[in-house]
């Protein structure tokens, strides 16, 4: 077992931080591929990217391509572009010394690496960082590492269809005890004092992100393609859209079992 997993819980077993190589284990297992198959190769990555991003995309690139292997055929979005989309990897450019590679969904913010390759540290600018608007790139106080293994375990869960799958809160209390079984995570995306936990067991994977609790099946992403995400909240129940607007027949069947938009 790695060091860094520290502390038992009732939970299963609590990681601090997990690194490229966990991240790249548990992808592998949950798309059914060898590792290689999910990063993108040395010769079509930009030049000048800080050390650390340029190791997530050799790792993980291929997740992030608009046409990605990972995602439905029909779907016009990346695996990694539910919530905050991760930039394809040939897309990337450099702005000011930084190189962009997420966007909120609606594009109130960006988050970005230094491209000072001495530099582990994530920036982001634009609304709602530090709850303020910010016109230049500013030093969020989340290890650079830690962001992008966060944002790639929230767009992976958020993006697996489960239109075929009730989601009710009593199906999520059954997902969070099969997730339970696997490893437990809690890490941040940019805000320093905003975690997000994760359950992730060979077949199920469980988020709680600030009172939202979100689960995913594996192999559902091959169903079709993502087009909205069932959220459950601590105050009884809600639903919000993903990348695409849910259909008329979708919206009637969440309204007769009491999600409403």
């Amino acid at each position: 077992m790695s060091a860094l997993w520290k502390t038992a819980t009732d939970f299963g077993v609590l990681q601090a931080v997990m690194n490229f190589e966990e991240l790249q284990e548990l992808l592998a297992n949950w798309y059914e591929v060898p590792t290689t198959e999910l990063g993108a190769p040395d010769d079509v990555l930009p030049q000048g990217l800080n050390p650390i991003l340029e190791d997530f995309y050799r790792r993980f690139g291929a997740l992030t391509l608009l046409k990605s292997p990972f995602a439905h055929p029909s779907s016009s979005h990346s695996p990694l572009s539910c919530q905050d989309q991760v930039v394809p990897f040939d897309e990337l450019k450099s702005e000011d010394g930084y190189t962009i590679f997420s966007v909120e969904n609606q594009g109130v913010f960006v988050v970005a690496a230094s491209d000072d390759p001495a530099d582990p540290n994530t920036y982001a600018k634009g609304d709602a960082v530090f709850d303020e608007r910010l016109k230049e790139f500013a030093d969020v106080r989340v290890p650079l590492r830690e962001c992008l293994v966060t944002c790639v375990l929230r767009e992976t869960v958020m993006s697996v269809r489960d239109r075929y799958r009730r989601i009710t809160p009593d199906s999520l209390k059954n997902d969070l005890l099969a997730a339970r079984a696997g490893k437990t995570v809690r890490s941040r995306y940019i805000w320093s004092d905003n975690y997000c936990t994760f359950h992730l067991s060979n077949d199920v994977w469980f988020m709680d992100w600030d009172g939202m609790q979100f689960s995913a099946h594996r192999g559902l992403w091959r169903q079709g393609r993502s087009t909205w995400q069932e959220q459950v909240f601590e105050n009884g129940g809600g639903w919000s859209s993903g990348p695409a607007e849910p259909t008329m027949m979708q919206k009637l069947e969440r309204f007769i079992t009491g999600f409403r938009k």
